[in-house]
């Protein structure tokens, strides 16, 4: 998601980051920006990458330290996005916001504490129920 706001300042992923902290609380863990930012350097023309600086400045995100059993999550929801699931968790989030189906899927299939959504999907569903974090 973080990806897609950055390259996208109209879309979804932009407006969930715009209402962090007027009307929902974003949390991000330090290994997730840093996926971001390398993405964004691999994929993304250079304007993506002062889009992300002036996203980092002006969103209001909580740091969530990756728990150090993150692992234990690796058969439930991928290796790949054990950290990602294992934070979110952490930060006690109700939604994972994102725009990787099959996490989405995974994350779903757990019928766990979080429930896992696209950013389009989020904004019109989520909020109408007073989401917050």
């Amino acid at each position: 998601m973080l990806l897609a706001a950055a390259g996208s300042p109209q879309g979804g992923a932009s407006v969930v980051l715009y209402l962090c902290g007027e009307f929902v609380a974003g949390a991000v863990s330090a290994a997730v920006l840093t996926e971001a930012e390398r993405n964004i350097h691999a994929k993304l023309p250079p304007a993506a990458w002062e889009r992300w600086q002036y996203l980092l400045l002006t969103t209001p995100l909580v740091s969530v330290e990756v728990p150090a059993d993150a692992e234990r999550y690796a058969d439930a929801v991928s290796a790949n996005d054990a950290h990602v699931y294992a934070a979110a968790l952490a930060a006690g989030s109700r939604y994972l916001i994102t725009l990787d189906r099959p996490l989405i899927a995974r994350v779903n299939a757990l019928a766990g504490p979080i429930q896992a959504l696209t950013p389009g999907t989020f904004l019109t569903a989520a909020l109408r129920g007073g989401a917050n974090r």
